[in-house]
């Protein structure tokens, strides 16, 4: 008989995988440090972290099959770019910094993202809403804790050392994590939660990532703080067969806003002194994805008449 395993440890762990990876919003923690120490340009440092997130969303949208079928242990490429980075910013290698924290730990990123929302899905399917947010604010509380813990190592051991012994620990934990991430074998939940739990598809269940994407795409390109929300959304009008996948694609307009984002407002603010104008556009943008929400929520709506029907 095959042992039933807990599904609060394979929530814990996703939710322990993104603490991990969400270190990467305290980049500018340790910009002014490699600053100083490097003597490289502020906008040269900052663009690392703009890589990273580009790459993230990059890695997941092509490679979103092949994360959901071998589960989150490539994510440990975030810690091996992370450990990399010490080796950059004590040579000096500007270059280096990119593929190390860009590249490669953008790929890291892309696969300990993903992953585990997906699989919590998964195990949640009567909880959804409550278990992604729960895996994803890992992520955005990560830097509330990397930031002072950076600032110490960093004044203890120096900025490259740092970077050294933050690469080690979450490569180590993250492999750790990774094992326990696993999708639940046929009969594994119990039927009180499926029952409780709604199968509805407003797509069915045949639909491809790729249809799905174009379907989406739109949704991502407007996403600004809605990560909790977005998997269980995709899940529910998609089904959770190929949320991965799926998900990747709507990353994709995230990754390109995190690229373009930085860089676009610091020409803005170079020319225009201020940030007045850009966040007029943002504002406007916000409502556009507002007006495409609410019409494809009407859509979705009709979409389920006919079905009930």
């Amino acid at each position: 008989m095959i042992k039933t395993r807990n599904r609060y440890v394979i929530a814990s762990a996703g939710i322990t995988l993104h603490l991990m990876i969400g270190g990467v919003y305290a980049w500018s923690v340790f910009t002014g440090p490699i600053v100083k120490q490097t003597g490289w340009a502020e906008a040269s440092v900052s663009f690392a972290f703009s890589l990273a997130i580009f790459f993230l969303g990059m890695s997941v949208a092509f490679m979103g099959r092949l994360v959901e079928k071998f589960g989150p242990t490539s994510s440990v490429c975030y810690g091996l770019g992370v450990f990399l980075t010490e080796i950059a910013i004590s040579n000096q290698q500007l270059w280096l910094l990119y593929l190390a924290y860009g590249v490669i730990g953008g790929l890291g990123l892309g696969a300990g993202y993903v992953t585990p929302v997906s699989t919590i899905i998964r195990w949640f399917p009567d909880k959804r809403g409550l278990a992604t947010g729960l895996a994803i604010m890992g992520f955005g509380f990560a830097a509330l804790l990397t930031g002072p813990i950076a600032q110490t190592l960093m004044a203890s051991f120096g900025v490259s050392s740092t970077f050294y012994i933050l690469g080690i620990f979450y490569f180590l934990v993250m492999i750790i994590a990774a094992q326990f991430i696993k999708k639940p074998r046929q009969n594994e939940l119990p039927k009180a939660v499926i029952k409780k739990a709604s199968h509805f598809s407003l797509t069915g269940q045949n639909m491809t990532a790729n249809t799905a994407a174009i379907m989406v795409g739109i949704l991502g390109l407007f996403n600004g703080a809605g990560f909790s929300v977005i998997p269980v959304y995709l899940g529910d009008v998609f089904s959770t067969r190929e949320l991965g996948a799926i998900h990747g694609y709507v990353l994709t307009a995230w990754a390109a806003a995190g690229m373009v984002g930085p860089i676009l407002l610091s020409y803005t603010h170079q020319i225009l002194h201020n940030y007045f104008v850009t966040l007029v556009v943002f504002i406007v943008i916000d409502l556009l994805a507002l007006i495409v929400s609410l019409a494809l929520q009407r859509a979705f709506a009709g979409m389920q008449e006919q079905v009930n029907k």
